[in-house]
């Protein structure tokens, strides 16, 4: 059985303490981070100096088949990754509704399949294997990026369908200052936030905080009442907290220092369903994620990275009088070497060291903590040539417990003739069974067999006038797909009961203009995919050749903007296509499409007003079946940059 060790009570407990307290916590922190910046060099001269080079070596050792970079969205207000992803389509979100849990799906893989990335970090829960959007903010700067085909050469388990990484991006470029904005909108919102970037000559540090919170009680038409009668959505209060430190100390001519810090707290109602009676369900989440990064540079070709990382998240479910417990916590290290030789050659080559382990009121044994070791050699090497990039990545990984198998990935990038680009990529991937899966009582199946799978992705591209165009095919095989399914007790069991076959096409352009002194700036992306079980190990032959629940064949999105010194127009549309419910396609959602405009304005050099309206044309739709979405809703906001 997987390592266990006595769970420390007193762990929990100040855990907890820490987490009902936030004012007692996250001012200490935020003061600690600020005088460890400032006690780095008192000698600090003229802030506009200080410019650190970009990290050349990044963690990711897999290549992508291809990219979508998200359009900035002009708001100093707070939005979320899951809201930014959702107005913009080239993700499916799946969330229960605002505020509430909201997972990501690539090409019709599952949440688990997806990654979320941060700062390198993968933060797939190591109990459920997913993460929840809702609970990632975007700042202005911050670079919102899918990479599509999997990965887990590079980001090891989950990485099936493809990644979502954001990096957090400074205020303003090599200057010191900050803002402070107040929002407030529809069904009794506020929010506010405040961000300053600060440092010297050879460090630099960015402090953030930012605070949430809702009432949620929009009105919408019950569908499953006669005459469809309007209600207001009840019990689905949310309050969020949001801490960031960022820290960058070039200590020699060679070395740099790098420390993130990231803590939350939310604490959020479950509101019903339209067809249940409302109750007190209730969701605290809290988690710390920090991660300390030293570069090295041997030379201008030469460099070694090295990280330590640290995540701890802890989530308390409350339904009908008892509360269900989680916790969990990873530590990581990781080293990697990479070089840029003669005649076109780049490698790197590294280790990774992890530790996960989790409790849950729920698992067999609730005096124990379960944990997990991992330890990966991973190396990727790359071919520049005068028309040609040809690049591969191997990955193998040990697992305590559990058997990971081998994974490689290769793309070929070819330039026949200018402006077109042919891209070929291909990848074998796997996904492990999670704690939950393995350690539910009575439920959970400790035998489980890892997911594996492949994928490839066929891609043209072409330079046109005034932007880019691209298209493509993508296939991918998952085989032993892990799903919790009813027994004949009626309780819910995960086997391995499937392989799922997704194959579809997709095309995207992007582009900008400038007509006088406005700059048009537009980007179109469209997908059509067809995901279904091609095999079932539990007899279920009424599923086979079916669509899978909540993937929709068809789904796009256009973003255009318009801009001009001060002034920025950006409207936002998005469709997606109806989706089965259930696994025998015998009920669906139809399909819907949204558009969100943001206006920004500024007033001099430091006010900066903001207008949103979300769901402007009012449409009335399901992302989760009875579970509905606001209408038409306001959000307007001012901010002061200093």
């Amino acid at each position: 059985m997987i390592g266990q060790t006595t769970r420390k009570s007193w762990t929990v407990v100040c855990f907890k303490r820490w987490w009902t307290q936030p004012a007692k916590f996250f001012l200490p922190l935020l003061l600690l981070c600020i005088a460890l910046a400032c006690s780095l060099n008192g000698r600090a001269q003229s802030p506009d100096t200080f410019l650190l080079p970009q990290i050349v070596v990044s963690d990711a050792f897999a290549p992508a088949a291809a990219q979508w970079k998200a359009d900035s969205i002009p708001s100093l207000s707070w939005i979320s990754a899951a809201q930014q992803l959702q107005w913009q389509g080239p993700v499916q979100i799946r969330s229960n509704g605002p505020g509430l849990l909201a997972t990501a799906s690539l090409r019709g893989a599952g949440p688990s399949h997806t990654p979320v990335v941060w700062e390198d970090l993968n933060l797939q829960s190591p109990m459920n294997g997913v993460f929840d959007l809702n609970l990632l903010p975007m700042w202005p700067g911050d670079r919102l990026l899918i990479e599509y085909g999997g990965q887990s050469a590079g980001l090891s388990s989950g990485a099936m369908s493809g990644s979502i990484r954001m990096t957090p991006g400074a205020i303003g470029a090599n200057r010191n200052g900050g803002f402070l904005s107040l929002g407030a909108g529809s069904f009794d919102r506020t929010d506010a936030r405040a961000a300053m970037r600060y440092g010297g000559n050879l460090w630099q540090a960015t402090t953030r905080g930012a605070w949430l919170q809702a009432r949620n009680n929009f009105p919408y038409r019950n569908i499953t009442q006669i005459g469809s009668a309007e209600e207001r959505q009840v019990h689905a209060r949310q309050q969020q907290a949001d801490l960031q430190q960022f820290l960058q100390w070039k200590m020699t001519g060679r070395d740099r220092l790098e420390v993130s810090v990231w803590a939350l707290q939310a604490k959020r109602e479950i509101p019903p369903s339209m067809t249940a009676v409302p109750d007190d369900s209730h969701q605290s989440d809290a988690g710390i994620r920090s991660s300390l990064r030293w570069t090295h540079s041997v030379d201008s070709s030469r460099q070694w990275r090295h990280r330590l990382a640290f995540l701890d998240e802890y989530i308390d479910f409350f339904q009908k009088g008892t509360t269900d417990t989680n916790h969990s916590r990873s530590w990581l290290g990781s080293s990697v070497f990479s070089a840029q030789l003669r005649n076109g050659y780049f490698w790197k080559a590294g280790v990774n060291l992890q530790k996960q382990s989790a409790n849950t009121s729920s698992y067999t044994d609730t005096s124990l903590l379960y944990q997990q070791w991992r330890t990966a050699a991973h190396v990727y090497v790359e071919k520049n040539g005068r028309r040609s990039v040809l690049g591969l990545a191997a990955r193998q990984e040990w697992v305590q417990d559990q058997r990971a198998p081998f994974t490689a990935s290769v793309l070929w990038r070819w330039k026949p003739v200018y402006p077109w680009v042919f891209k070929l990529f291909g990848s074998r991937n796997f996904t492990l069974p999670t704690f939950n899966d393995r350690f539910w009582n009575q439920l959970g199946n400790p035998d489980l067999k890892p997911e594996k799978g492949y994928s490839a992705d066929l891609t043209l591209s072409r330079k046109i006038q005034f932007g880019e165009i691209e298209a493509g095919f993508q296939n991918m095989l998952l085989d032993d797909w892990i799903l919790w399914q009813p027994g004949a007790d009626g309780l819910f069991r995960p086997k391995n009961l499937r392989q799922v076959w997704s194959r579809g096409v997709f095309v995207q352009t992007r582009g900008q203009h400038n007509i006088g002194k406005w700059n048009l700036v537009w980007n179109v992306q469209g997908q059509y995919n067809v995901v279904t079980n091609t095999r079932v190990y539990d007899n279920n032959i009424q599923v086979l050749h079916r669509q899978l629940p909540y993937t929709p064949r068809f789904s796009a999105s256009i973003t255009t903007s318009v801009q001009r010194a001060g002034y920025s127009l950006m409207y936002l549309h998005q469709i997606t296509g109806s989706r089965y419910t259930t696994a025998d396609e015998s009920q669906q959602l139809p399909a819907f499409s949204t558009g969100t405009l943001v206006c920004s304005m500024a007033l001099g050099k430091q006010w900066h007003v903001e207008f949103r309206l979300e769901n402007c044309w009012n449409t009335a739709y399901q992302v989760v079946a009875f579970r509905p979405m606001p209408g038409r809703n306001w959000h307007a906001g001012v901010a002061y940059r200093f």
